[in-house]
């Protein structure tokens, strides 16, 4: 970051303050590059996208807020089209001209219909594996039935769809008091056999008696978004920075990176994300290991390979953290490359906003290693991740983004933010579902929340550094998501 001086509006805002001049008075918004953004979120709706409908947003925050950055989304259509473009183009250069800045999401699964129509066998795949007894040494069957998921990168655009569902293998075993007996392992998928699809989403797997024996069934859910270890993935993220290249754009914005979204965690952990691409890259770091078979080991565990067991589920995930660190590194590299060393990045890595199972299975928590110049979050993401996330990327200041049905928890958050080296980024008012998009928003500006970030604006002047909170919290990714052990 530049080192901040006071330059002229700052001091003439304080003199002003010191003369008693009222806030009508002070000037509103502070330009130039010397001082932290003030960054406020703009998701734009349908009627954005009519002629002239990014107006009373720009408009309005240009007069009654003092954002200086917009990190701005549209989920209404996808961000190849041409008219997303053509409107993004009409709506930066208008919001330029007000003084405001504009970083624009160009996310990879805001094209997942794009990406698809290009490269239709590089979709996400998830694996499921179904444990099963035989009753009476009888035939048994496995039931699996797919869903269509959806988070806020949905939008009005397709959820996360289930497209089909396939027969990956069925294993079968003898299994014990003290568990599986891998020595009695035998693949089975084609012995007998018979897998039933049901449309795209369901398919009963019959699996004919296995005398004293249990069995696994295995299989796989493609999913609508692009698989992220897909051959493709980064000469199309590329691609899509590329077509905004041409715009004044202040940066681009990554929201909550990671795979389709699980609010559960995967407690049983019988699911597994996967493709043919994650699954050659998995044989290689692992020696020739096949991540179907490791699936199961990882699920079930086996007798005599408890280590084995750990040491596969510690792989897994750093490599589901890794590639989704490369990829967070790719777009920021990308953006750079288009908009200037100092485009803005953004928004934050964090989803589940807490450090723990969701966020093992989304991005295989990727908070610290996910590049940005600023640390950003959301949420309740805990107080001492936000300023570990300052410290880790050098900016004075961390950002977490958040919202609220009502105006007032905003001031708390803004003033618990100040005291501990934060601001906002301030979200629409959410859930109120009895309010236009455009009220959500105007009524948060027509707020005190709007003075307070005003005067706030002082502490930039003299924050220089993340806050001295000399206390560490130190943990490794393998001991806090390797469920084998302790």
């Amino acid at each position: 970051m530049k080192t901040i001086k006071w330059g002229k509006a700052g001091l003439l805002w304080s003199v002003s303050l010191c003369a008693g001049m009222s806030l009508a008075e002070v000037p509103v918004r502070l330009t130039g590059n010397d001082t932290p953004p003030v960054i406020g979120a703009w998701f734009w709706s349908k009627d954005v996208l009519e002629p002239d409908g990014f107006k009373p947003f720009l408009d309005a925050a240009a007069k009654h807020t003092p954002y200086t950055l917009l990190s701005t989304a549209c989920r209404s259509i996808e961000v190849v089209e041409p008219q997303m473009h053509e409107q993004a183009a009409k709506a930066v250069r208008y919001a330029n001209s007000l003084g405001l800045k504009i970083a624009l999401e160009v996310d990879i699964r805001l094209a997942r219909q794009a990406f698809r129509v290009k490269y239709p066998d590089e979709q996400q795949e998830e694996l499921v594996l179904k444990l099963i007894d035989f009753p009476k040494d009888g035939p048994a069957e496995a039931v699996f039935q797919g869903v269509d998921t959806g988070d806020h990168m949905n939008g009005s655009l397709s959820k996360y769809e289930c497209l089909t569902t396939r027969l990956v293998r069925v294993y079968s075993f003898v299994k014990g008091p003290d568990g599986i007996d891998p020595a009695t392992m035998n693949d089975i998928t084609g012995e007998g056999v018979v897998a039933t699809a049901e449309g795209p989403r369901k398919l009963t797997v019959r699996v004919p008696a296995q005398p004293g024996r249990g069995a696994c069934v295995i299989a796989s859910h493609t999913v609508l978004t692009p698989d992220v270890f897909a051959l493709h993935f980064f000469e199309f993220q590329h691609g899509i920075i590329k077509q905004y290249a041409d715009l004044p754009l202040a940066g681009i914005m990554k929201d909550e990176w990671g795979f389709p979204p699980d609010h559960t965690g995967n407690p049983a952990h019988d699911r597994y994300w996967y493709s043919q691409a994650m699954g050659e890259v998995y044989a290689r770091v692992s020696g020739g290991r096949d991540l179907v078979r490791d699936a199961l080991l990882m699920c079930a565990g086996e007798k005599g390979r408890e280590t084995e067991r750990a040491v596969a589920i510690n792989r897994y995930r750093k490599l589901c953290r890794e590639r989704n660190v490369a990829i967070e590194d790719d777009f920021y590299r990308a953006g750079k490359e288009a908009f200037g060393k100092d485009a803005f990045i953004v928004t934050h890595a964090t989803w589940w906003s807490y450090p723990g199972v969701q966020e093992f299975r989304k991005s295989g928590l990727s908070w610290w290693d996910a590049t940005r110049d600023i640390g950003q979050s959301d949420e309740t993401t805990p107080y001492m991740c936000r300023t570990s996330l300052a410290k880790r990327w050098g900016f004075p200041l961390w950002y977490n983004q958040t919202y609220a049905k009502e105006v007032e928890p905003y001031i708390g958050e803004l003033w618990a933010g100040a005291l501990s080296g934060g601001r906002l980024n301030v979200h629409p008012l959410y859930p109120r579902p009895d309010l236009a998009r455009g009220e959500r928003e105007f009524a948060l500006m027509r707020s005190g929340l709007m003075a307070g970030m005003t005067r706030l604006r002082m502490l930039d002047f003299i924050t220089r550094a993340p806050l001295d909170c000399p206390v560490a919290v130190a943990f490794g990714h393998a001991c806090a998501m390797n469920w084998a052990g302790p």
